[in-house]
């Protein structure tokens, strides 16, 4: 797998029955840097070791069939660019793992309140990202910011706030 991890360009990664051998899958530094979907349906993999930035711009997670695997890795509530986790007939471990992933990335919603912005100048906007993401990063945490429009402030100003990740479980 340390292989295929390494490929420069690899966006999308469907692994499939017995494209996988083992129980237990370990990730490294420097693999899947570009990755943004990754589909698992191995049902025999157990242990699912990886830290965040092993996937730094993974956006959709597709686990299925995964009856064994113990958990997702937790880490994976720090990727900031997660969108969605899709659970399909896997274990029950796995699913209480998609929900605490998204319970974590809402924990952190509710520490950063949106921050409107006076001038919406893409200077100070980008200033304002970075000062939220290096106070964010002080607290070991990364996050995704999205610009949208409040109407409740009866302004057009940006504001930034957090998504957490979708779960979607199906039986």
């Amino acid at each position: 797998m340390s292989l295929i991890g390494t490929l420069p360009n690899l966006e999308i990664l469907k692994l499939g029955h017995y494209s996988f051998l083992g129980k237990i899958w370990d990730t490294k530094d420097h693999e899947f840097q570009k990755l943004k979907y990754l589909q698992l349906e191995l049902p025999d993999l157990e242990d699912w070791n990886s830290s965040y930035d092993h996937f730094p711009v993974l956006e959709r997670l597709v686990l299925m069939n995964c009856i064994v695997l113990k958990a997702i890795p937790f880490e994976f509530s720090k990727i900031s660019t997660l969108q969605e986790i899709v659970v399909d007939c896997c274990g029950k471990n796995v699913e209480t793992s998609a929900l605490e992933i998204q319970q974590e990335q809402r924990d952190l919603v509710c520490r950063i309140p949106p921050q409107p912005l006076d001038d919406p100048n893409p200077l100070q906007t980008e200033a304002l990202l970075e000062e939220l993401l290096l106070s964010a990063s002080a607290d070991h945490h990364h996050h995704h910011y999205i610009m949208i429009s409040d109407s409740s402030l009866q302004t057009t100003m940006p504001v930034i706030t957090l998504m957490p990740a979708s779960v979607f479980i199906f039986n």
